[in-house]
């Protein structure tokens, strides 16, 4: 029989063993508790984060079974939903680790102050530094749509350019210049952000 690394904390593996050896119906699907009262999953499994998601429950229909777990059916696990699910939240979480390792200051962009925000839209006369446009004023979109123009605290050198947070750094943008300015260092009022 194939293995799964996964195995000792996938509700879909619990529930296609406690299947395979009940043969419950549709409506007698077990809670997540009872399987574990009765020894399909472990205690680690009921915490938040400690457990696979089983999106389809495995049941009996007709003379087969569907949704059964890869291992439990004599299948491949490497096709496995839930298997391929935590390989790529594993993967953004290794992608976001490095992240915070080559830029450790990007962390610290995410708790500006309220007071902080509201001092440098004051100061900006809220309006966007670069484009000049007033922040939630209704602009059209390149559909021609109106839509209400959003804005954001930037960081006039990017932190990914050695920018810091002190208040000398930080300016009001537009969604819009401040998606396409990105990581480049704009001159105040260049309006590029206007032409996009």
């Amino acid at each position: 029989m194939q293995t799964c690394e996964y195995s000792n904390k996938c509700w879909r593996y619990s529930y296609s063993k406690y299947l395979l050896d009940h043969e419950y119906q549709n409506i007698e699907i077990p809670t997540r508790f009872q399987l574990l009262l009765k020894g399909y999953a472990n205690a680690k499994m009921i915490e938040k984060y400690g457990s696979l998601y089983c999106e389809c429950f495995p049941r009996k229909e007709g003379f087969g079974y569907i949704n059964l777990c890869n291992i439990c059916n004599n299948m491949s696990p490497l096709n496995c939903h839930e298997r391929i699910q935590e390989q790529k939240r594993v993967k953004i979480q290794l992608e976001r680790k490095s992240q915070l390792e080559r830029f450790p200051d990007a962390r610290r962009r995410l708790f500006l102050s309220k007071e902080i925000r509201c001092k440098i839209a004051k100061k900006c006369r809220y309006k966007c530094i670069y484009c000049n446009r007033v922040a939630n004023s209704w602009v059209k979109d390149k559909n021609g749509d109106n839509i209400k123009l959003k804005t954001a605290v930037d960081h006039i050198i990017p932190i990914a350019l050695g920018g810091t947070n002190a208040e000398n750094n930080l300016a009001l943008s537009c969604s819009v210049c401040n998606r396409a300015k990105s990581t480049e260092i704009w001159a105040k009022g260049c309006r590029i952000g206007f032409y996009i």
